[in-house]
């Protein structure tokens, strides 16, 4: 894997090369942006504290907007500076690959030099006894120019040797770093990616907000009263289900099986606290909300709510309803801004195939009605184990 790192290191570079600005990014801009982002976020908070009024939640979803769009230039300021950065470090894994490559032939040429020194000072038998070299030797001066050649052969044989043991340090010095600027080189790909990621999300955002601000205008026809009327609607809403909630009891509740039939599809609560017939289905564990979509199994349904269709469900309830079509999700839907918290607290449904409504699980049913505004409402409450609880809100 080691070995296929610096070609793969050196597509990913290309790849940077080719498809990245070529301006630079440098940390005043990160900084004046960062500093855009703090203004925008104290903007947001300033008009949450507000009084809720049809131009109040539009220039909220505006500023929400400007905030998101400031996020995003961010994440792209970084990301650029982040593929730089990697690079820069492809540039120095490949300096350090040539570098290493000049000190391996280096070392290669001096171990040859050595061998080719020992080789000679072995022909020459320096090893002979001093005695032996002034037997066979002619002169005096001879004997004193083979002496001094010896000593000089075994200074340049020395030096030799620590230059050696030098360029084998160097060598492996400069195999750690390459080492070093590898591990360097695969975290900034990871930071890279989730950087993407992060800009990807950003990006999404800023298209459910714009979708937000869209079906604001179509919900209320851009008239302050009738996002009153939506807005008490949903408050509305709101109070019953925390009302059934709240006043459940099970002491003479129905045991039901999963599967069973519990109630028909209605509009009860309306007009105060429903707009059509549908199932608004909600669930709570120990008095604390949930997210519907993590108890019931996953699907692939129609959506009429601004896609085709949606994958949706992580648990594994059945669902509630025959065929269902989602009208409204979990969390923060479109419609978000009618809802306390931003939050839509469960999920709407409707079906093309059968009105009926069934157990998604084991548990104790409980069938009640209260008041939702001037209105009357149906629902069904089941509580199941663990503490959990289900609600099935405007049934016949």
């Amino acid at each position: 894997m080691k070995k296929l790192l610096p070609a793969i290191l050196l597509g990913i570079i290309l790849i940077i090369q080719s498809s990245s600005p070529t301006r630079a990014v440098n940390s005043s801009e990160i900084d004046e942006l960062m500093k855009n982002i703090q203004q925008w976020e104290k903007a947001l908070a300033g008009l949450q504290s507000q009084d809720r009024t049809l131009q109040t939640e539009i220039k909220y979803l505006d500023t929400q907007m400007t905030l998101t769009q400031a996020k995003i230039g961010l994440a792209q300021a970084q990301l650029l500076a982040k593929e730089r950065e990697l690079v820069a470090i492809g540039q120095d894994i490949g300096s350090l690959q040539t570098r290493i490559a000049r000190l391996a032939d280096a070392v290669e040429r001096q171990k040859t030099a050595f061998d080719a020194r020992l080789q000679a000072q072995y022909k020459r038998d320096s090893s002979m006894p001093v005695l032996e070299l002034f037997l066979s030797s002619q002169s005096f001066s001879e004997i004193a120019a083979e002496l001094k050649y010896l000593k000089l052969a075994e200074i340049h044989d020395q030096n030799l040797i620590n230059q050696m043991s030098d360029t084998q340090q160097s060598y492996k010095d400069q195999t750690v770093l390459l080492e070093i600027k590898k591990d360097e080189a695969v975290k900034v790909k990871a930071q890279i990616e989730e950087q993407k990621n992060k800009l990807t999300v950003l990006q999404a955002e800023m298209v459910s907000q714009s979708q937000s601000k869209k079906q604001l205008l179509a919900d209320t026809q851009n008239d302050e009263a009738k996002y009153r009327t939506l807005i008490d609607q949903a408050r509305a809403e709101l109070a019953a289900i925390t009302g059934a909630f709240a006043g459940a009891d099970f002491s003479n509740a129905k045991d039901v099986k999963e599967g069973d039939v519990i109630a028909v599809m209605g509009n009860t609560g309306a007009p105060s606290c429903s707009t059509g017939a549908h199932l608004h289905f909600e669930v709570r564990k120990n008095g604390v909300l949930q997210s519907a979509e993590n108890y019931l199994k996953n699907k692939t349904l129609p959506y009429t709510d601004g896609a085709a269709t949606v994958n949706i469900g992580e648990g594994d309830w059945d669902w509630p309803m025959k065929s269902p079509i989602i009208t409204q999700r979990f969390g923060r839907t479109p419609h978000y801004y009618f809802y306390a918290g931003g939050i839509h607290t469960g999920i709407d449904m409707v079906s093309n195939e059968s009105y009926l409504i069934y157990a998604p699980a084991d548990g104790k049913m409980i069938k009640k009605s209260g008041v939702c505004g001037r209105s009357t409402y149906n629902y069904v409450l089941i509580q199941h184990e663990s503490g959990v609880e289900s609600l099935y809100l405007h049934v016949q």
